[in-house]
């Protein structure tokens, strides 16, 4: 089977690698760098723009509940967050330049 996804960011790049684990031959087409945006700073995959947060890992809170569903879905992009993590509190912050260049490396390899 092969499938294309439109767009790297979080969701793109998590729908092309739980595809790929699927067994599937995927083709990820990203915008950048050839169309720069003004809210994105790099030209790589996964890139969160907003915050360096994904909101609070408390346990029991709704947030908590969507990345503990993802966790157990082997997110990749949970699985690059946790490796990059950064002290925050009760969020799950992480130093996203490296967890950009760890997403982009391992979807190179998956397929």
């Amino acid at each position: 089977m092969k499938i294309n996804v439109i767009g790297g960011g979080l969701a793109g790049v998590e729908a092309a690698w739980q595809a790929a684990e699927s067994g599937a031959k995927v083709k990820l087409y990203e915008m950048r760098p050839v169309q720069k945006t003004p809210a994105h700073r790099t030209e790589q995959l996964a890139e969160i723009v907003c915050s360096n947060s994904l909101k609070s890992d408390e346990f029991g809170s709704a947030p908590y509940l969507l990345k503990e569903e993802l966790r157990r879905g082997k997110s990749l992009v949970m699985q690059v967050a946790e490796q990059t993590k950064v002290p925050a509190g009760a969020a799950l912050a992480g130093n996203f330049p490296n967890s950009s260049q760890s997403v982009l490396k391992r979807i190179r390899t998956s397929n």
